[in-house]
């Protein structure tokens, strides 16, 4: 009886033991922002490596962005070094990804899949894909992440309650009259 008015208040104490069993961490609160947090990493490594070399592309670890998918403005010719005009711009680079960007991208591969289908698209429609991008992937990964939290709390709730059965076969579960 004294189980039961336990786990009513929401806690959940074994009779036998004394041991609260619903010490859990809240993972859907707390993957989201370790998510977001390597998601702030990789883009500031990304954001100082590409300081380095104007361009009108963004190489975001290994994903390379346009800055002006439209061609709206005049880049011109680019000055060479020894004062010629009409130097080539890089557009494409070797990029190897570091561990964490590796994780990171395979971790949230869903989430990555979705944003690169909206930041192709709204590239298409003249739309910065640099700022897409952004704007779009911490909020796909705080959701992705968030998806996961949720599964892994579900997991451990269910876990624990049937490890609560077995410790306390006798205790009543569910509601007290």
């Amino acid at each position: 009886m004294a189980v039961s008015a336990f786990r009513s208040r929401g806690r959940n104490i074994c009779a036998d033991s004394g041991v609260s069993l619903n010490m859990r961490k809240r993972w859907k609160l707390v993957l989201p922002v370790i998510g977001i947090i390597l998601f702030s990493v990789v883009s500031y490594r990304s954001l100082r490596v590409d300081r380095e070399i104007p361009s009108r592309y963004f190489w975001w670890s290994s994903i390379r962005l346009d800055s002006d998918p439209s061609n709206k403005r005049n880049w011109g010719a680019i000055p060479c070094q020894d004062g010629k005009e009409n130097c080539w711009e890089l557009r494409t680079k070797w990029v190897d990804p570091a561990l964490l960007d590796q994780f990171l991208m395979l971790s949230a591969l869903p989430a990555f899949a979705i944003g690169g289908f909206a930041v192709r698209s709204l590239g298409r429609r003249g739309i910065s894909q640099v700022s897409s991008f952004m704007f779009l992937m911490p909020v796909l990964i705080g959701a992705w992440y968030c998806f996961i939290g949720w599964l892994l709390d579900r997991w451990i709730s269910k876990r624990s309650a049937l490890e609560y059965r077995d410790c306390c076969p006798n205790a009543v579960i569910g509601k007290v009259k």
